[in-house]
């Protein structure tokens, strides 16, 4: 009797051990993390009729409404520069009609648009021409007028400062 309930509790440990061992074996787990990924991107529109060339010895005013849409799937804050061939061409031209939003920088000649630029919107208009008086055509190069805008997300900043200084920090702060 003794050897009939050991070797009936060796069989139960026996099927149990092989259990618990199949069990650890096959076990899985699943689970899914969802995230989204985005882009910031943006389109320059002018409304306006640009010269091919521009007297340099008359005055003159060139037309142009300059605005920026953002084309991307994030919220944006958005910077352009304003590069004029010369210093000369610089000191001659006034830029018109720049919005309250357009926020002029003086340490880093940028203007900053103080709002996050939401998709598919547009921001109101950096500038509506430029005004250039007369310049010596002996001193300055043909008049030329560049404008460069950069735009970075704005999913973690509340303003357009902080996000730009995490961006020139490389992303650190």
């Amino acid at each position: 009797m003794k050897k009939k309930t050991i070797l009936i509790l060796t069989c139960i440990l026996l099927l149990a051990g092989i259990g618990f061992t199949y069990s650890y074996l096959t076990k899985s787990l699943s689970d899914t993390n969802q995230f989204t990924t985005g882009y910031c991107d943006i389109q320059v529109n002018e409304t306006g009729e640009i010269p091919n060339e521009v007297p340099l010895l008359e005055e003159s005013t060139i037309e142009d409404t300059i605005t920026v849409t953002n084309t991307g799937t994030y919220p944006c804050f958005v910077r352009a520069v304003i590069d004029f061939d010369s210093y000369l061409s610089e000191a001659a031209s006034t830029i018109n009609g720049t919005d309250s939003k357009w926020i002029h920088s003086d340490t880093d000649d940028f203007y900053y648009y103080s709002e996050a630029l939401e998709p598919a919107s547009t921001s109101s208009a950096l500038m509506t021409g430029i005004d250039k008086e007369p310049i010596d055509s002996y001193l300055a190069s043909p008049y030329k007028v560049g404008i460069t805008f950069e735009a970075i997300d704005a999913v973690n900043e509340t303003d357009y400062e902080s996000a730009w200084e995490r961006f020139l920090a490389g992303g650190k702060k």
